[in-house]
């Protein structure tokens, strides 16, 4: 199915999100796998809005604003340790944001093809 924008001129076929923050409230997780490899890294833990405002750009850029230029050096065993913890806790307190649900029941119903993409760089299709 194509929907046609007219005021655009477009036609959607495929419609991409990114899973954390658009589509869930992934900052409980995502805050609890970094305190995780901090910790194993000797490191005291940051709050959530810390974590939250060092995300956007990957994960590689989200552990290495969260260390500073101070810690540098242990950026590789940190984002080692934060993807170990998050690829077995990345949903124990995710939950959509609201009204998400209904929107995405919608898009099932016009046959368009969605697809989410989260930290962990994969795009999964609904």
């Amino acid at each position: 199915m194509h929907v046609y924008l007219s005021m655009m001129g477009m036609i959607i076929d495929l419609i991409v999100f990114d899973f954390d923050g658009t589509l869930f409230d992934t900052s409980e997780d995502i805050t609890k796998a970094m305190n995780f490899a901090l910790s194993r890294a000797g490191l005291p833990p940051v709050g959530r809005t810390k974590v939250w405002s060092s995300t956007g750009d990957g994960t590689s850029l989200l552990v290495e604003r969260v260390l500073g230029k101070n810690n540098k050096n242990l950026h590789d065993t940190v984002l080692n340790d934060f993807i170990e913890y998050y690829a077995s806790r990345y949903a124990d307190y995710t939950r959509p944001i609201e009204g998400v649900e209904y929107i995405l029941e919608r898009f099932k119903t016009k046959k368009w093809s969605f697809y989410q993409t989260n930290i962990k760089n994969s795009l999964i299709k609904y």
